[in-house]
Formats: C-alpha cells, structure tokens, sequence
C-alpha cells in the first residue's frame, strides 16, 4: 500500500456520518478552503462543537470487519460508486441504470445517484463528463466516497479476508476499555492481503449492511452477537456448552486475552507517566 504523497491528508468531522463533511486531497496549499468546507457542512447539520481529525491518505481496498461480542462475525468490502461502460451509453445513462437496479433494493433504494455539481466536478477531474460514452468494460468512478450512504456498493467477504486481518480488527476493538463488538474500518493493499491499516474503529456501527450486502450472501452479526452473549453467560454461570459453543468460547477466549494484554499496557503506560 503506498501513500498518496507525503503531504496529502484527508480531513473527516468528528461528528457527521455517512461521509458527510470529509474533505479529500487536502494539503498544505488548500487545507484552509478544506477546513472551512467541512465546518460548513457541519454547522448546516447543527454540530455544536464542530472538530476534525486530519488522516494520512492512503489507496487501497477499503473493507469492514464486525466483530461481535469479541468475535469474527464477517466482513464487507466496499466498492466506490462507479459505472461501467458498454461502449453505448453515456455515463448519465449508466448512471439512470444503476439507480434503477438500486430501486429494487430494500437497503440501498435510499441511496440513488444525484447527478449534482460535486459529481460532474469528479467526472471532469477524470477527463469525463455526463454526456461521455465510455468504451466497454472501461470503469469510471463516481465519488471518490466509500460510504454505503454515499453510493458505495458492499460486497460480503466473510470467508475470504485474511486471518491476519481478522485478528488485527479483534485486537483494536479488544483494545478499546469496555468494548466488545465494533465494525473496523481498514484500508487494505488486497482483499486476501495480510496487513492493512485501520482508520476507524466504530463502536456503534450499522451491522444491518450485512444482512443486505449489494452483492454477495447474508449475514447475522445481530444473531452472533445474542449467541456469543449466550455462551458468556453459561461459562459464568457453570452450564455445560454444546461442542459448537465451546468452538466458539475459543475464539472468545482469544479476545480475552488480547483485552487483558492492552488493559495491563495502559495501566503500566499510565502508571509510567505518574512517575
């Protein structure tokens, strides 16, 4: 995975979703008309205290991992909203199209397509305009936003993602004091790779994507986590476990672990610093 350059940032409001308010390719000449973007777009949304992060950019494949109640439950990847062109019709064509087929969903009906100024400013950015014909199988890309809400496809990769992935989303939520189910969003060189890098841990995550992904079979992280509570609560309280509950009390276990491992480096970190 490389990185964009060395000065160029993404800048996210701490307060919105859905991709509302983030500000890419911000630099050092244009972060001022970044900044004041995004306070913008929050103070129109109503933010009392409207603040920011400002990330490294980073390319790469952008895919969320659930896990529930300390566990894996599974994983999407989210696809940027594009086009695909047939060699006959314009890209506004394609994109009525694509909002037809995303009508039919139940999940992604409330997510069309506008055909707006910061949509024909990324087409120009591209070399493109509404009214371009693209060549056949050639794709081009909508927004540069990987946001479901913001017109990104999801696409379930439940058992495909790498171990190492799985366990590096398991251990940054094991590492947050309290928590135990989180969706981690990782940006990622491959879909099978085994490193990536984490941009946000989000505690109180949409796990109803995965009972709807645009492409790809369903899943339950809601049942996972009602299940993984359920084997919490008999391992405290002495009841036997089924051979599959005991599967899965390994991997909880796992997690424990890691959760004891972080909370004694925080208390060492803080106790350090005391001194």
């Amino acid at each position: 995975m490389e990185q964009h350059n060395d000065e160029t940032f993404v800048l996210k409001p701490l307060s919105l979703g859905s991709g509302k308010g983030i500000v890419f390719d911000v630099n050092f000449d244009n972060f001022k008309d970044a900044y004041e973007e995004s306070l913008r777009i929050q103070k129109e949304r109503l933010i009392e205290n409207p603040s920011f992060i400002l990330q490294s950019y980073l390319d790469g494949f952008d895919i969320r991992i659930c896990v529930a109640e300390g566990k894996y439950s599974c994983a999407l990847w989210r696809v940027q909203p594009h086009v695909v062109g047939n060699g006959i019709n314009t890209i506004e064509e394609l994109v009525d199209q694509k909002n037809t087929q995303r009508k039919k969903s139940v999940y992604f009906n409330k997510f069309l397509y506008n055909i707006d100024g910061n949509l024909l400013k990324f087409l120009s950015s591209q070399g493109k305009d509404i009214k371009s014909i693209l060549d056949k199988d050639e794709i081009i890309y909508l927004s540069n936003l990987g946001n479901l809400a913001a017109g990104a496809e999801s696409v379930d990769i439940t058992n495909s993602v790498s171990e190492e992935l799985v366990d590096l989303a398991i251990r940054a939520v094991a590492s947050v004091p309290g928590l135990h189910t989180a969706g981690v969003d990782i940006l990622t060189d491959s879909l099978t790779s085994k490193q990536g890098y984490i941009i946000e841990i989000n505690t109180n995550a949409n796990h109803k994507v995965h009972y709807l992904p645009y492409y790809g079979s369903i899943r339950t992280p809601y049942q996972d986590m009602i299940e993984n509570m359920f084997i919490k609560f008999k391992i405290n309280y002495g009841y036997g476990l089924t051979q599959e509950e005991r599967r899965k009390s390994r991997k909880i276990a796992t997690f424990n672990e890691y959760r004891a491992y972080y909370h004694n480096l925080l208390g060492r970190t803080i106790y350090e610093n005391k001194l």
